[in-house]
């Protein structure tokens, strides 16, 4: 059991989704020691451990390396073609391995992979400027990676990527059958280099190319700035090595232009390092566990808040999820709402409820394996299936529609009878151009100043916080008031 507690201190939450970014790519780091069983090369030593391999055992049964064994002289020996790579074999086999555990989240990172994963902490790397995740196509079965961000200022905002464009080659090579870890090694590269992506977007029919010069991009961390009526907006972005002084920064300087009440927005938060989430969630809980994890044996284990970074805010706050909140930033707002600290709003949270410790190998690579599961405060398990919002709220907007022959020839008939002045149906002709330009991914305003209808729920809740808090004021003559609706209760 100690064994199991000194990997979880170093365990990670890998973000929902499998989304890691590609900037490329949003970081899990941190990692345990595991001990290393060193095997004779002739394969003789597999006979001297055998036993039971029952789930009480400690003994081990290595009768299935012996099999592996025989099937990798077979392939030495007699495989038409010559295979002198034993390396890239046993890769092979641990894939499949842990592939046979239909778990998205247990996988092996090579070393290249692995050093890449550990630069990632570091919160600025080469890349493209975006966060990469994998969603399912409509019929659930086909993954599609699919950009889930876009970092402002970035070599992909400047190429005119979006969210949810859907990447279909890299470097002219299909992306059908890359892991995650692979699509994010290739879209990555040192600065100045150039990586060609063919996309697939809502609304275009025909897939778009677009190349893009890498550039060192630095991950932004945290977000934040003052809104009307004292609210401070904090967004969260992930959480690594530098979330906490950070975010310790930015309430700070919120806290001295006068803030009054808060918004934390988490929509698109993939997660993180857990002792990162645990660093940000005592900025507001007291002496309460933020979450337990609940490994395959023994009881549930409470990661309790670090108490000297507890703010002992007592104004209204809310926080902003969406479908692609999951992991860490579910623990966070999971432990706000199970204790009454804030409200949520915005949509579902992903549910991506499970734990993973890294397990470095002998050789520059590493285990990524799911260890534990994590319930919230009031003990429910939300992998699967999310964390509810208070008051949910879609994000609205338009969608791309794409249009057929058919519809493209009624709209331009209509435009070009309206021209020549024999239609006199104005609405009909502005229809007709507002089809085309959706079909065109031409949306009117532009995309960048939609109105951001999540953050305008969250803000007319907290005024409403508010002035209910100062009308008890004025009623009770008193500065000590009852908890509410939005209050923080401990």
């Amino acid at each position: 059991m100690r064994a199991w507690k000194k990997i979880l201190r170093a365990s990670i939450l890998v973000v929902a989704l499998t989304a890691t970014s590609f900037v490329a790519g949003y970081a899990f780091d941190h990692f345990s020691f595991v001990g290393r069983l060193l095997v004779d090369r002739s394969g003789a030593v597999f006979a001297q451990l055998q036993g039971g391999g029952g789930e009480g055992s400690r003994r081990l049964n290595l009768q299935p390396l012996t099999s592996f064994w025989e099937v990798l002289q077979h392939v030495r020996a007699d495989y038409v073609e010559p295979t002198n790579n034993d390396q890239t074999l046993t890769y092979g086999a641990i894939r499949g391995m842990l592939a046979s555990l239909d778990d998205p989240y247990t996988r092996f990172l090579d070393p290249d992979a692995y050093r890449q994963f550990q630069t990632e902490t570091k919160g600025e790397f080469g890349g493209i400027g975006a966060v990469l995740g994998i969603r399912k196509d409509e019929s659930g079965k086909t993954e599609l990676f699919t950009i889930v961000e876009i970092i402002k200022g970035g070599p992909a905002d400047k190429a005119g990527l979006k969210p949810d464009d859907v990447i279909l080659q890299i470097n002219g090579r299909g992306t059908t059958g890359l892991s995650l870890e692979d699509a994010v090694r290739m879209i990555r590269g040192p600065k100045g280099t150039e990586v060609a992506l063919t996309l697939m977007r809502k609304g275009v029919e025909l897939p778009l190319e677009v190349k893009i010069v890498r550039e060192m991009v630095e991950v932004p961390v945290v977000e934040h700035k003052m809104l009307d009526d004292g609210m401070g907006y904090l967004a969260l972005k992930q959480f690594n090595d530098l979330t906490e002084k950070s975010m310790e920064a930015a309430l700070s300087d919120l806290d001295s232009k006068g803030m009054k009440a808060l918004i934390v927005d988490l929509r698109n938060n993939p997660g993180g390092l857990l002792d990162s989430v645990v660093e940000v969630t005592s900025n507001f809980v007291k002496d309460k566990p933020i979450v337990f994890t609940r490994q395959r044996r023994g009881a549930d284990e409470p990661k309790m808040p670090k108490a000297t970074l507890y703010r002992g805010y007592d104004f209204p706050m809310v926080v902003l999820v969406n479908h692609m909140s999951a992991s860490g930033s579910e623990i966070l707002a999971a432990a706000l709402k199970d204790y009454g600290l804030a409200k949520l709003v915005g949509t579902t949270t992903y549910g991506k409820g499970l734990v993973q410790s890294v397990f470095p190998l002998s050789d520059g690579s590493a285990v990524l394996m799911t260890t534990a599961k994590y319930l919230t405060p009031n003990r429910e398990d939300i992998n699967k299936k999310g964390v509810v919002p208070d008051e949910v709220v879609e994000a609205g907007g338009r969608q791309l529609q794409a249009l057929s022959p058919k519809e493209l020839e009624q709209a331009v008939a209509h435009l070009e009878g309206f021209v020549a002045g024999t239609s006199k149906n104005g609405d009909q002709a502005r229809a007709a151009l507002g089809k085309i330009r959706d079909a065109l991914g031409l949306e009117k305003p532009p995309e960048a100043n939609k109105p951001d209808v999540q953050l305008e729920a969250a803000e007319t809740l907290i005024r409403q916080e508010l002035a209910r808090r100062q009308g008890t004021q004025v009623a009770r003559g008193s500065h000590s008031q009852p908890l509410g609706v939005l209050a923080g209760r401990r």
